[in-house]
């Protein structure tokens, strides 16, 4: 059995674990996952996510890199975020509509999922909503873990294309947690 130097070991180890999150001029990288869902029951309800990004740091912003969304058999059905050039969705329950992507100091920002697909199905059919993960990577100066990601599970009465939701029905909490 041929023996591998343990200098090669722990060079090809540092080198994959430098690769793993790309290091972005504005700071420390850090990736975080969430639980969502996105789904119509009945035609009578529509259960959504936000996803919300509170900056705690007051002197620096943060950046939101990436932000990615996987359905329940694990195909990406949401990609954006300046690491792989496309553009962040707007929040339109602001007016003007809001852009993510950066999350000034002392702020809090959110996206739903409503934002992504308003009130309708997802692209690969409604069953993939019932269990996502959405994958945030996001950069910032200073202590990293001043950007609390997290977010709320929320069911609402449905209403008709292009009216806002209606009664909401249940909310909960999400919890995000990093991933290294």
């Amino acid at each position: 059995m041929r023996s591998i130097p343990i200098v090669r070991v722990v060079t090809v180890i540092v080198s994959l674990l430098a690769t793993a999150l790309p290091a972005y001029a504005d700071g420390h990288s850090v990736r975080v996952v969430c639980p969502a869902f996105h789904f119509i029951r009945m035609g009578l309800e529509i259960g959504t996510t936000s996803i919300n990004f509170r900056n705690a740091d007051v002197e620096h912003a943060a950046t939101i890199q990436r932000f990615t969304v996987r359905d329940s058999s694990g195909d990406v059905v949401w990609d954006s975020g300046p690491t792989i050039e496309v553009p962040h969705p707007l929040n339109t329950d602001y007016v003007p509509a809001r852009d993510f992507t950066t999350v000034p100091p002392g702020a809090s920002i959110y996206i739903a999922t409503n934002h992504l697909w308003d009130n309708g199905f997802l692209p690969a059919g409604n069953q993939e909503g019932q269990s996502m993960s959405v994958v945030v990577e996001y950069s910032k100066r200073g202590d990293p873990d001043l950007l609390i990601v997290g977010g709320n599970l929320r069911v609402r009465q449905l209403t008709a294309p292009g009216i806002p939701s209606g009664i909401e029905h249940s909310r909960a909490p999400a919890v995000c947690v990093p991933v290294r």
